[in-house]
């Protein structure tokens, strides 16, 4: 059986570390080792550790101040478990979170066990409008595989959130996985922002996950988190204290702007950690998809949209991008949020968006027996396919799709959205899919696409067109009122004489959900793509 360590880094923040410190000793796997790691030597912070009085905690101190990343790496030298988590010392980890990672481990000894962890903005959050409020998403399916370098590669091309990559901050990482990026580098964290950098170094380096689709902590929200004061509020003096604290002598790579917008502070980091790890191996780096996932920040009304649009607009200038390819949206409304409750969304799936106040609690700890009340039995998985093989080059036939876990997720290029359960909508005024052709077809090949357009009865009906290497192929056209659609394409000799097929996808006229009062959606949906069958 795994021993399993928790980690919690700390530096003077006894309030909140009473709160994450309570779920970690709340852990009912008996193999259990918690790891307080401080950054000096709080007495505040000792007598909260030793109000726990559970053995299996050990609290550990640098005496001397140092930064965020000297921390982290003390305290993975120091625990001593075979897979190792962190929770921030404003998180809070599940009761169950330990024994649910080694019934997945028992079975498949993998590098990696993930999960995307619920969220939790505490009562004094600088995120004003949700304020004591648990969210979170449980999907129907229960695990799934993944290669860790398609995590890496979805990642670096902007095609995911950079927190798809397992890090250890809210996974279990195999000791042997840090061993090995130490021997091989020198250091398990290689930037001043550790959780991304694990994150690089786990998808680089790891060669097995499992992704778990029940959240198995609560990643937290307080007034000291250094990241929500970055990037989520509007008071600059915190903005630049929070700065300060955990990035001194941060500097920006020449094609990014300093900027606290969360997805190009993100960027540069990521540039960071490629020019010391991967210099010149694939994957590279994508600008345009950056410019975009930058965008999609602005909508979740969390971020400062003016001077993050500011920046987004310098940052593309400087790679030669022009903004007319981008729809910007709408600014999202500030106003609070009234949360949802618990809402199915499907057979099986649940979207939680709870007020905590009204549930008697106001700190974490209340929130994570809140969620663990909420979450059905963790069954570990009977078996897990192999993770999806991603296509690079399409030959005859191929079937592809482009949902969440679909297999043509690297073929697609600027102009989409993230992934989605059912598929991917186009959200710039030209969407593009590109492959290389394997092998010299002998015959015109035929391409079937499935996939929607936005549909409302308060508009009229949207069309558009389709590209095949710059030539007009098609009309895009919903057939049915359900916004279905349905394309057949010859691709004859001379689309496939280069050795590359590039599908652009184009809509007039597309609007937001936001703009019809459908929902708070402000991007511009307009294709759909789901599938597309070549033969």
């Amino acid at each position: 059986m795994p021993k399993l360590s928790v980690i919690v880094p700390t530096r003077q923040r006894p309030d909140t570390l009473r709160c994450a410190l309570a779920t970690a000793v709340a852990q009912t796997w008996p193999d259990t080792e918690i790891l307080v790691q401080e950054c000096g030597n709080d007495p505040e912070t000792a007598a909260v550790v030793a109000e726990v009085g559970d053995g299996r905690t050990r609290h550990c101190k640098t005496g001397d101040q140092v930064p965020m990343t000297e921390n982290w790496e003390q305290a993975l030298s120091a625990a001593t478990g075979d897979y190792l988590t962190i929770i921030g010392d404003d998180d809070g980890i599940l009761p169950t979170a330990c024994a649910a990672a080694a019934a997945v481990l028992e079975r498949y000894p993998v590098d990696l066990v993930t999960w995307r962890p619920a969220a939790y903005f505490w009562p004094q959050s600088t995120v004003e409008s949700l304020q004591n409020r648990l969210q979170a998403y449980l999907p129907a399916t229960g695990f799934e595989q993944q290669d860790p370098r398609v995590l890496l590669e979805l990642a670096y091309r902007f095609r995911d959130h950079h927190y798809t990559m397992p890090m250890v901050l809210h996974s279990f990482v195999s000791r042997e996985l840090v061993d090995r990026v130490r021997a091989e580098t020198g250091a398990y964290f290689h930037s001043p922002a550790p959780d991304i950098a694990s994150g690089v170094a786990d998808t680089l380096f790891g060669r097995s996950c499992v992704l778990a689709h029940q959240p198995l902590s609560i990643s937290g929200l307080s007034h000291h988190s250094t990241g929500s004061r970055l990037h989520f509020n509007r008071n600059q003096s915190l903005r630049e204290e929070a700065e300060r604290a955990a990035f001194d002598g941060l500097t920006f790579h020449p094609t990014l702007v300093n900027s606290r917008n969360s997805q190009l502070f993100a960027a540069n980091e990521m540039m960071t950690l490629k020019q010391k790890l991967f210099p010149a191996a694939e994957p590279a780096f994508d600008y345009r998809n950056l410019i975009q996932r930058a965008l999609d920040s602005l909508a979740t009304g969390l971020e400062d949209y003016d001077a993050g649009l500011e920046d987004i607009r310098r940052t593309a200038e400087l790679n030669g991008i022009s903004m007319e390819d981008y729809f910007v949206p709408g600014r999202p409304g500030s106003g609070p949020r009234e949360p949802q409750g618990v809402a199915a969304l499907g057979p099986g799936s649940l979207l939680i968006d709870v007020d905590c106040g009204r549930a008697g609690t106001t700190d974490v700890a209340g929130a994570t027996r809140l969620l663990a009340a909420l979450m059905p039995p963790f069954e570990p998985p009977a078996a897990l396919p192999a993770p999806v093989a991603q296509v690079r080059a399409v030959g005859a036939p191929q079937n592809l799709a482009f949902h969440r876990n679909g297999n043509g997720l690297l073929l697609l290029e600027s102009g989409w959205g993230q992934p989605e359960p059912w598929g991917v909508w186009s959200i710039a005024p030209r969407a593009e899919v590109r492959w290389t052709v394997d092998g010299t077809p002998d015959r015109p090949v035929e391409l079937a696409i499935e996939g929607r357009m936005f549909v409302h009865p308060g508009r009229s009906r949207p069309t558009g067109f389709v590209r095949v290497n710059g030539r007009v192929a098609a009309k895009l056209e919903a057939a049915q009122d359900d916004g279905s659609v349905h394309l057949q394409l010859t691709l004859g000799p001379a689309d496939l004489a280069a050795g590359v097929v590039r599908l652009s996808f184009h809509v007039d006229s597309a609007v937001s959900p936001s703009s019809l009062g459908v929902s708070s959606d402000v991007r511009c949906l307009g294709f759909g793509l789901a599938r597309m069958l070549v033969e």
